[in-house]
């Protein structure tokens, strides 16, 4: 009882309604203090997770549940791959892009990066289009300012390169940057490449026990519905 009380669907369904009379135990415990439960409403949303109870009518679904569980040691050393590289990678954008860094100490280097405030601009010649004319107007030129602020920027551009998503709002545009960007790119696409043959190969075993598994049922019930005729037959004949 208590495995099936604290089974995966039926932790769903207590999550999903808990919400609901915590708020009227709050209602009723502190009256017109308790009218802003916004947050309290938020949790409701859990009960869009009770449509993963349907997975247990769906073939499909539990193939795919079986695949993932199968490969779960797949996956969790692509993603401590994944991390490192992002670690890495990261780390090399944000250095090989960050430029120099402009404040009052050292008066938004010379007023050419006032206009944006106090942060990383791009150094002077270090690409096409580091510094700009038009708009500007602390000094007769200014700098672009870096868009690799910080490293989670740059983690951020990361991953959506190694995935080969690529948004395009983060671009690297120096020498650097675009070498550590076409290292990601090749790297990210060997990482995902070779756990993918795992899965597929997990998913092709499970495929095979799940076709099996219902043979053997249909086997079973037409055995089963053999013998009840054999029986009935030999009742009426005796």
């Amino acid at each position: 009882r208590l495995r099936f009380a604290t089974g995966f669907m039926n932790t769903i369904d207590l999550v999903a309604i808990v919400p609901f009379y915590v708020e009227l135990l709050l209602q009723y415990t502190m009256g017109t203090e308790a009218t802003n439960l916004s947050w309290l409403r938020v949790l409701r949303l859990v009960r869009v997770f009770r449509v993963l109870k349907i997975s247990k009518y769906s073939e499909g679904l539990v193939l795919l549940a079986n695949t993932m569980k199968r490969s779960a040691r797949t996956l969790v050393m692509l993603l401590l791959f994944e991390g490192i590289a992002v670690i890495l990678l990261s780390s090399a954008v944000y250095f090989g892009e960050r430029g120099v860094w402009c404040d009052e100490g050292n008066d938004f280097c010379a007023h050419t990066g006032e206009d944006q405030g106090a942060g990383w601009y791009s150094t002077v010649g270090a690409y096409s289009g580091s510094t700009y004319t038009e708009g500007c107007r602390s000094a007769a030129w200014c700098r672009q300012k870096s868009q690799f602020k910080n490293i989670f920027v740059a983690a951020y551009w990361c991953i959506q390169t190694m995935t080969t998503t690529g948004y395009g709002d983060l671009v690297p545009m120096t020498v650097i940057g675009k070498l550590v960007g076409c290292l990601t790119m090749l790297l990210g696409l060997v990482l995902i490449a070779l756990p993918i043959t795992v899965i597929s190969e997990n998913f092709a075993q499970e495929y095979q026990q799940q076709q099996l598994a219902q043979l053997q049922a249909a086997e079973e019930q037409w055995l089963a519905q053999r013998l009840s005729e054999a029986n009935s037959s030999g009742g009426v004949a005796g």
